[in-house]
């Protein structure tokens, strides 16, 4: 786990923007080509090897250079925006169209000599177009990265969504919604609660099916990879700069920008639940659940708020599991994170708080939860409770910056939030202290437990 976001809510990790990047200086390197570079003081960021290059078609690329020896490159090329975009009717053919895209190949490569390649060349390929994100994420060994580019570009240009794999698919999912019956994916079932009126949140239906075609499958997947300028591309691993800038010239660059008719919008809240809601995970041959007590903020995220949301959810879980062991409560596991449900809209996060507890005490130690939060709600946090929260926040940091997977998502995030870059070194110095009460101020305000109507979910 990162601070208090497990991996599948990396997401959701500070920003920083191109705001003061704008204005760099041309590049002497082929200028018709790559337009702007940008490299991060190295006195301040010796650590930190970051560059920056804007390409004429107005992508962004980013290479995170690493010292590490896994012999290994991550990828991922990201945008605002996705089938959240599209009208009701439409968006069973749009929430398909990525799994069709790559079961029917790719550019002049069909399926099973897709599979063969990528098997060959050890590249691990994923594209994904969700409710407000498109992307592409790769993984591959060093010998593979000039392929890699080839494959993205034919992404953009060349991309294949045929009946036969548009059929599959559409079994598959079929099949899929079969087996599952009436379930509803918890993560989904809070999204879906915490903005009812956003229909690309709902898990798709047979009705929703029955009005999927392949031919607007195919028209919204070649507008999702239409315009380059809309993606940032992060690349993190042992590489040569210059080879990347040469890579990214001759094949990044030559993408064009399609005309096309889709818009693509990110969500907004009409206001924001007053719902609790309990889930409780009994756990099968055993005498315990694992339990969910999901909480929404009255809060729009920024850089400070986010900080302080951080902090508290640190500082939440140490209190709730020393008050429930003070209590003889049987729990274990205790957790507290931040979730964004409409994520990449900052609007309105979700504090969860999840623990392991026996069955014959899972109402009495909700009950103690509950009460040590309005607790909290009430009298705030002390100045040792955010230092505390503060050095395991820059711990957590320093132990996962040697992976790929966390510069890819925070960078990514940076960029397409746009917050200030200094926050991409100061998350690695020692953190500043943060007044108890700033803290406190955004929690009780946001945090409305008195007037939320609780839901109970149970299986």
């Amino acid at each position: 786990m990162l601070g208090k976001i497990y991996l599948s809510f990396l997401y959701i990790l500070p920003f920083f923007s191109l705001e003061g990047l704008e204005n760099a200086k041309s590049l002497s390197f082929d200028p018709e080509n790559l337009v702007r570079e940008v490299v991060f003081d190295e006195k301040k960021a010796s650590t930190l090897p970051i560059s920056e290059w804007r390409l004429k078609n107005g992508m962004k690329v980013i290479l995170k250079q690493t010292n590490d020896e896994e012999n290994e490159i991550s990828v991922r090329l990201v945008a605002l925006g996705g089938y959240g975009s599209v009208e009701p009717e439409d968006r069973a053919s749009a929430e398909l169209a990525a799994s069709v895209a790559m079961e029917s190949g790719i550019g002049e490569w069909c399926p099973d000599k897709l599979a063969v390649l990528l098997y060959d060349q050890s590249i691990e390929l994923n594209i994904k177009i969700e409710p407000f994100v498109r992307s592409i994420d790769a993984s591959f060994p060093p010998e593979s990265l000039e392929i890699f580019f080839t494959l993205v570009k034919k992404i953009f240009q060349q991309p294949r969504c045929t009946p036969e794999a548009f059929n599959h698919v559409l079994k598959s999912k079929k099949d899929e919604l079969t087996r599952r019956g009436r379930e509803v994916d918890s993560d989904r079932l809070l999204k879906v609660i915490a903005v009812h009126e956003q229909h690309a949140l709902n898990p798709l239906s047979f009705t929703d099916l029955k009005k999927a075609r392949v031919s607007q499958s195919e028209r919204f997947f070649r507008a999702a990879f239409s315009n380059p300028a809309d993606f940032v591309c992060i690349i993190v691993g042992k590489v040569n700069p210059e080879k990347i800038k040469k890579l990214c010239s001759d094949s990044f660059s030559a993408l064009d920008v399609q005309k096309i008719d889709q818009k693509f919008i990110l969500p907004h809240y009409k206001k924001a639940p007053k719902v609790r809601v309990t889930k409780i995970h009994h756990l099968p041959h055993n005498q315990e659940s694992l339990v969910y007590l999901s909480l929404p903020l009255h809060l729009c995220l920024d850089p400070t708020r986010l900080e302080h949301l951080e902090l508290a959810c640190q500082m939440i879980e140490t209190r709730l599991r020393n008050h429930i062991k003070n209590h003889s409560s049987e729990s274990r596991g205790m957790d507290v994170r931040y979730e964004l449900p409409l994520y990449p809209s900052l609007e309105y996060p979700w504090i969860t708080v999840q623990f392991h507890v026996d069955d014959k005490q899972i109402n009495s130690t909700l009950n103690l939860a509950l009460q040590q939060i309005k607790s909290i709600c009430r009298e705030g946090f002390s100045l040792d409770e955010v230092t505390a929260a503060s050095q395991i926040k820059q711990k957590r940091a320093k132990l996962w910056r040697c992976s790929h997977d966390y510069w890819i998502i925070l960078l990514s995030n940076h960029y397409l939030w746009k917050w200030d870059s200094k926050k991409i070194v100061e998350g690695f110095q020692m953190p500043q202290a943060i007044d108890p009460k700033e803290i406190h101020f955004t929690l009780c305000h946001s945090l409305l437990i008195d007037e939320y109507t609780p839901l109970h979910l149970e299986d």
